[in-house]
């Protein structure tokens, strides 16, 4: 009896992979050449900078100025003799002038202060590095020693003013308390430490430069401790002057009632342990906010006004209007609504009470100018001119605000005023701004505001 026939074997032919699947790593490799080569052509500068501590930052870690990444952590290396990290930065495509000389780069982290807590978003997130950019016009750099600590003067404005302060001992003061003058905060403390001969203690302040003018050589400065006890008949009285000087101290100004001539930077005066009784009472009256004018001209001091005119019905409220009013030679100038005459209409100025019984001496374009009689300075004649093309100006009002810039494109002649953009709005607290020209500082008109649109009107 023969074998059965073995069973046919079964054979499974292989499945080829499609051709196309190759080309999967090429296409991920293309895309990293390309991103590579993006990056190293496209990037900008590579810098080092030297710290004394990481404090965690890492490659990858961003860099950032005003909150705005700028480049990146590329590489955490130890410093030669371990005594230190170097980090390898590469800036961004349009960030190369960060690397000049005179800019401050510093680790950001959580620190906490007296004053508060800065660096909360690196709690969560990661540690990154910021800067200060250095002067436009100063030299390449590449390399860079880092700052244990941001700047005090992180925002240290141009045309500031820097002077020295020299006392008997530190009295609390750090770096970053105040500079303030009637308890309103015009500058900051630099950095405190001993004299080169130690002797005495040397405090560097920073005021800006609205405030410059309030410094004289005859100015007199004290430490403010931030708290004065008092027994009376009352009981205890406590005063504290400000929470930032209570917790980290600080230094107060004041200037006589003839104020002496202005100082330059690096000028040293005695600060004193505290304020003498004189010093208190003096009421100087000193520009402020004047630094964006030509040398030596003073700002605006306009007064704010309240027009109350009855309301013509039975039962209707009192209409009131308000704005602002630079007083001149024979009386006031301001919007016309605030000037015009009207049975029982009555204008409230400096804490006066006027009433509006009387036509304007001038009126014309949406503004009038009434004889008052004003206490205190007027505005110069000579100080005012008609313009005749719009030009770049500056508009004031409180002179405890900085002016606001108001460009010459942002103006067009419309029926001898000129109109303001209406991509520029105004509220109603900028009626009867005053208009200063930045080329000279004269008056060239006076901001009329309606429905949130504004136009200059010229003066007489």
């Amino acid at each position: 009896m023969s074998d059965p026939p073995p069973p046919p074997s079964l054979v499974v032919p292989a499945r080829r992979a499609p051709r196309w699947i190759w080309l999967v790593p090429l296409a991920a490799l293309a895309v990293a050449i390309a991103l590579g080569a993006s990056r190293l052509l496209g990037g900008g500068p590579r810098i080092a900078i030297s710290f004394p501590d990481g404090h965690g930052i890492k490659a990858g870690d961003p860099l950032r100025c005003r909150g705005i990444q700028v480049g990146q952590v590329e590489a955490v290396v130890v410093d030669g003799g371990g005594e230190g990290v170097r980090l390898e930065v590469r800036l961004d495509a349009g960030a190369e002038r960060l690397a000049v000389a005179g800019s401050r780069f510093w680790i950001v982290r959580p620190t906490v202060r007296l004053s508060g807590i800065t660096g909360l978003d690196t709690i969560t997130g990661p540690r990154y590095l910021d800067v200060l950019p250095g002067p436009e016009d100063a030299a390449r750099q590449e390399r860079f020693v880092g700052l244990d600590e941001p700047p005090v003067l992180r925002d240290e404005e141009p045309g500031g003013l820097e002077i020295a302060l020299t006392g008997s001992r530190r009295a609390g003061l750090v770096a970053g308390a105040p500079v303030s003058y009637r308890q309103v905060r015009v500058g900051t403390i630099a950095s405190v430490g001993l004299a080169a001969d130690a002797r005495s203690v040397e405090v560097r302040a920073y005021v800006r430069p609205a405030y410059r003018g309030l410094v004289r050589d005859n100015t007199r400065f004290w430490v403010v401790s931030g708290t004065g006890v008092s027994v009376g008949l009352s009981g205890v009285r406590i005063d504290v002057d400000s929470l930032a000087a209570l917790l980290e101290g600080g230094v107060a100004l004041a200037t006589p009632d003839q104020p002496g001539r202005p100082v330059g930077t690096g000028h040293r005066f005695e600060l004193a342990p505290r304020a003498e009784e004189e010093w208190l009472a003096w009421r100087p009256a000193l520009p402020v906010g004047g630094h964006l004018l030509p040398a030596g001209l003073a700002p605006p001091g306009l007064l704010r006004a309240a027009a109350r005119r009855p309301g013509g019905r039975l039962f209707a409220r009192t209409r009131r209007a308000d704005g602002w009013l630079l007083p001149v030679a024979g009386g006031a100038l301001g919007p016309e609504e605030l000037l015009l005459p009207e049975k029982e209409a009555e204008l409230e100025v400096s804490g006066r009470a006027f009433p509006l019984d009387r036509e304007p001496a001038w009126r014309g374009g949406g503004l009038a100018r009434l004889e008052l009689p004003l206490e205190g300075p007027r505005w110069p004649a000579e100080r005012v001119r008609r313009p005749g093309e719009p030009e770049d100006c500056l508009l004031f009002t409180d002179a405890a605000l900085p002016p606001l810039a108001l460009p010459a494109a942002r103006l067009r002649a419309e029926g001898g005023r000129w109109a303001v953009d209406a991509s520029l709005s105004f509220d109603e607290s900028w009626h009867g701004a005053a208009a200063l020209a930045r080329a000279d500082g004269r008056l060239v008109g006076i901001l009329l505001v309606a429905k949130g649109s504004g136009v200059l009107a010229p003066p007489p």
